[in-house]
């Protein structure tokens, strides 16, 4: 069997065309996964290669088995979410940065100035090199049920821009049995998010963007105060809390439990599918007694990691799917269709020329919010381990909202905790 392939890889060299088969493990479902089969096709139908897609789990799931089976059984390209960016960077000889990928080939020129501020800045080593290539990038914006808030006598054309404006909600809702708000992902929206609004350090060394060992150092006043407004708003019904994940929250949104659910804007397909009612949309809210400046918020999703240990002809074949994936036309298209963010700007000022954002207020938002100035502390955390630092921090927001926990010694403790993890983790390597 072994010879055979070997003279079947010999007549595509000799032949000058090379067919190679791609496999591209990835978390995508649902909705989401169809508009990405439909642009993979494409592609196939077009290219001499084929790429192959592998459901292998969620996010964390593919990563960790990519992990523990590498060099052994690997993919070519790994669908690698956000939150474990800095897991893979710590496995260097797992993948090619993407700039070495390019160079490689030299077929196919990678112009790291098309990507948008927010997306390359987050993809990028600290010296500047695009690591991966950035693709279903997100960020949250608020959705509201416009007939709740006709019912309880609030303007259905006017979402709450801050956390204040959100809280004086409650007494006209609360009447109606609902709570005012519900989130997916706790850390990021009841974290992440409140740092990065006021430019404030989640760890040392620029939020792990710079090398070295980072230590947590979140245990900033605004955070505290959010916490502990979180306590009290899931005693009124003000906060409903969904858990850890997605699912929970939108049910719970959709279904009329709660008035507001912060989620990613990419969930907007689904969620249109699941309500029966008018929906509205608005900005992320923010604490007006904190705020001083306008900052971009940080970005979630995933980017695609070009994996080591093949042929040339693979890389080459790796390079120039990222590279259809770079097409103005195909950002377009995934943008438009997904709500996921134009990770282009020659796709962000084709919607802007078409007015597409004029029709659709939600992509609109969202990727707004990314294009504000970006500051020191805005453009996310990329630290390692963070999957299971995200957990433990959970931990403690949890014991806030049901064991009463004090919300100072509650940050303090997710520090502590965070910080033994990444010493722990350090250890193991060594």
């Amino acid at each position: 069997m072994k010879l055979i392939s070997s003279i079947i890889l010999c007549f595509f060299f000799s032949s000058g065309n090379f067919a190679a088969e791609i496999r591209l493990w990835h978390a995508f479902e649902g909705f989401i996964e169809e508009k990405f089969e439909e642009i993979i096709d494409g592609f196939n139908q077009d290219s001499s290669h084929t790429i192959l897609l592998e459901k292998e789990g969620n996010y964390s799931q593919i990563v960790q088995k990519a992990i523990h089976t590498f060099p052994e059984s690997h993919p070519h390209i790994l669908q690698v979410y956000e939150v474990a960016t800095k897991t893979m960077l710590a496995h260097p000889e797992m993948f090619l940065s993407l700039e070495s990928l390019f160079k490689k080939c030299g077929k196919f020129p990678l112009l790291q100035e098309e990507y948008i501020d927010a997306v390359r800045s987050f993809y990028s080593s600290s010296d500047g090199t695009m690591v991966s290539f950035p693709w279903n990038v997100s960020v949250g914006i608020l959705y509201y049920n416009k007939d709740l808030f006709k019912q309880a006598g609030l303007n259905p054309n006017q979402p709450p821009l801050t956390y204040e404006d959100l809280e004086k909600c409650t007494d006209k809702l609360l009447p109606l049995r609902v709570n005012t708000y519900t989130t997916a992902w706790p850390a990021a929206y009841h974290l992440e998010c409140i740092l990065a609004q006021n430019n404030l350090p989640f760890s040392t060394l620029q939020n792990g963007f710079i090398e070295g060992s980072s230590k947590l150092c979140f245990d900033h006043d605004p955070l505290i105060y959010h916490i502990q407004k979180l306590q009290q708003w899931r005693k009124d019904g003000t906060f409903l809390y969904s858990g850890r994940v997605s699912s929970d929250a939108d049910t719970n949104f959709t279904s009329g439990k709660c008035a507001i659910l912060l989620q990613g804007a990419n969930r907007l397909p689904l969620i249109q599918r699941q309500c029966d009612f008018e929906l509205g949309v608005g900005y992320i809210p923010y604490w007006e007694k904190h705020h001083k400046n306008k900052c971009n918020l940080p970005i979630g999703g995933a980017s695609f990691f070009a994996l080591s240990g093949f042929s040339d002809e693979e890389y080459e074949a790796i390079a120039e799917l990222f590279t259809f994936l770079s097409r103005e036309d195909i950002v377009t298209k995934w943008h438009t269709q997904t709500g996921y963010l134009p990770i282009t700007k020659n796709a962000y000022q084709k919607c802007i020329k078409s007015g597409f954002y004029e029709k659709n207020r939600a992509s609109f938002l969202a990727t707004n919010q990314v294009m504000y100035p970006s500051k020191l502390y805005t453009k996310g955390i990329r630290i390692s381990g963070y999957m299971e630092i995200r957990e433990l921090i959970i931990d403690e927001i949890e014991k806030v909202l049901f064991k009463n926990k004090d919300p100072k010694n509650a940050i303090l403790d997710a520090i502590e905790n965070g910080n033994q993890s990444c010493l722990c983790q350090a250890k193991e390597k060594l």
